[in-house]
């Protein structure tokens, strides 16, 4: 097998040893529990909002976890979407949706399998819709992430304060890289490669060693 063949296994292996990268969480949970005072529920708004930035190289967002309130009354839902964030608001359609169920008691519900691949260094925004309620839902408090805030809409507009985040957790994997079924099959390809290159030497070989055997000239193979 050639160097190039060598070259080309040495750099598959490189890329899987790369995809074990640990995943990264971004969490603006307070701690010691019970909460500081600081942090309080959102209170007459219809609509909450994070901004955040994907880490450089964990870019799949998979699972997003947030605090709300009681419910009061009786249970409920909120939808849960991400959305590209410009200017202060949502742009285009929504990149995943989801519905999470309100209990009547403080929860922590966890959107999970969310399995979206976002872009490095472009801002994304996490909106919870009350869908039309607009009493205590979701907890927030000081900022404490640099890379985004919380933002609140009462139907109108989106309104930015930046002295805040929601308090929330996002679990980010790391970015793709080629699987091992590639590697396999790459393995496959170079090893069938190798194989006919070695029968087309062993054939070469007999067939000079015939015709010195009977005296007749050595043909010279094509250059490759």
């Amino acid at each position: 097998m050639n160097s190039v063949h060598i070259i080309i296994i040495a750099g598959a292996v490189t890329l899987l040893a790369g995809a074990a990268s640990a995943d990264v969480l971004i969490d603006t949970y307070p701690t010691p529990s019970p909460y500081p005072s600081q942090n309080h529920f959102t209170d007459g708004f219809l609509f909450t909002a994070q901004t955040f930035t994907p880490p450089a190289e964990n870019t799949v967002l998979v699972s997003w976890t947030f605090e709300l309130a009681a419910r009061y009354a009786e249970p409920g839902n909120v939808q849960f979407s991400l959305f590209e964030w410009q200017a202060g608001a949502p742009v285009g359609p929504s990149e995943f949706t989801a519905t999470v169920p309100w209990p009547t008691t403080v929860s922590d519900p966890v959107v999970s399998d969310i399995n979206l691949s976002l872009t490095p260094g472009k801002q994304y925004g996490a909106v919870i819709d009350l869908l039309g309620y607009s009493y205590s839902s979701v907890l927030f408090g000081p900022d404490a992430y640099s890379s985004g805030n919380g933002l609140w809409n009462n139907g109108i507009a989106w309104i930015n304060y930046p002295q805040y985040d929601l308090t929330f957790r996002a679990d980010f994997e790391p970015t793709p890289e080629p699987s091992v079924g590639v590697f396999v099959l790459l393995t496959l390809v170079l090893w069938r490669m190798w194989y006919h290159d070695a029968l087309r030497r062993v054939e070469s070989r007999r067939l000079t060693n015939r015709c010195r055997q009977r005296g007749m000239a050595v043909p010279v193979p094509l250059s490759r």
